[in-house]
């Protein structure tokens, strides 16, 4: 039964994800995509190079998020925590999302930019900026939830 449960309870979390990444998939595409409303092609073509944006930003940070907890507890290395998760992040998503846009790039337009070298730096510095608003909420989110888990605990320990 109880496998049955979880089971049950990571195909949620599963289709949160799923749903997660094509919500912000969509939103990326009209805000950032400039041709998305030339047609249905355009469209799809922003929607994909958005979603992979999406997933791998998100799937990264997931990642990132779960090794640090491994090593650094929010209990006991707040300050670490904090500063290790922030830098690794914006490392993170600026190499992953100019690796993307690289990659689709080629695939879609055939060949990179006049300028690579200008349009990487523009690339990367949107990057940054949104990987950085995103580690202050995952700091903040986890922040949060351990002070919860802090609180109950306490009261457990309590009773």
């Amino acid at each position: 039964m109880t496998c049955a449960i979880e089971k049950k309870r990571r195909w949620r979390n599963q289709l949160g994800i799923l749903a997660g990444i094509l919500g912000l998939a969509l939103l990326i595409t009209l805000l950032f995509f400039k041709n998305y409303d030339k047609g249905a092609r355009e469209f799809m073509l922003s929607y994909a190079w958005a979603a992979v944006i999406s997933a791998t930003q998100w799937l990264g940070h997931s990642y990132i998020f779960g090794l640090l907890d491994k090593k650094y507890s929010w209990k006991d290395h707040l300050l670490k925590r904090a500063i290790w998760g922030s830098l690794s992040l914006i490392i993170y998503s600026a190499t992953a999302f100019l690796a993307v846009q690289v990659v689709m790039y080629l695939l879609i337009e055939g060949s990179l930019p006049e300028n690579p070298v200008k349009w990487g730096l523009r690339s990367s510095y949107f990057a940054i900026l949104i990987s950085f608003i995103v580690s202050l909420i995952f700091v903040a989110v986890g922040f949060f939830q351990n002070g919860k888990r802090s609180l109950l605990e306490a009261e457990s320990f309590k009773a």
